[in-house]
């Protein structure tokens, strides 16, 4: 199993160098799926094969998430990361390549689940938070 596994994300991983990754600047730390990553700058792009790839740019932190592709017209024109917001905890829920139609929806992790329930519990509300691709600037 831990071949099969290993054997997906390196094909992911080579998809992903393909992939029209976007640069994020994201100010605080967050979590994709049950993991917590650091705050800093990070690569998100979807693969061919229907993964969500989210890449440090310095820490060398790499975290694949299975996807839920989200279709019809509607989403941000830029590209874009909402995440939840529960108190200091942010999750990463969608993500939006920026063409206006294709978006991404991660499905909620156990950690998050708990995070909503205590939440309610202390009567505190689910905030979005958007953050907007890098500016990059193409040579001519």
């Amino acid at each position: 199993m831990k071949t099969l596994l290993f054997a997906i994300l390196a094909v992911s991983s080579l998809s992903y160098a393909q992939s029209d990754s976007q640069r994020f600047n994201i100010p605080f730390a967050f979590h994709v799926g049950d993991r917590l990553m650091a705050a800093g700058e990070y690569s998100v792009g979807a693969t061919g094969s229907g993964v969500l790839m989210v890449r440090s740019n310095g820490a060398g932190a790499d975290v694949a998430m299975a996807l839920a592709n989200r279709t019809g017209s509607g989403g941000p024109v830029l590209a874009t990361l909402i995440f939840n917001k529960f108190g200091n905890n942010y999750f990463l829920r969608e993500a939006y390549s920026g063409n206006g139609s294709v978006g991404f929806e991660l499905n909620k992790s156990h950690l998050e689940r708990e995070v909503v329930k205590s939440s309610v519990i202390a009567q505190r509300e689910e905030e979005k938070v958007r953050l907007l691709a890098k500016a990059q600037v193409r040579g001519r």
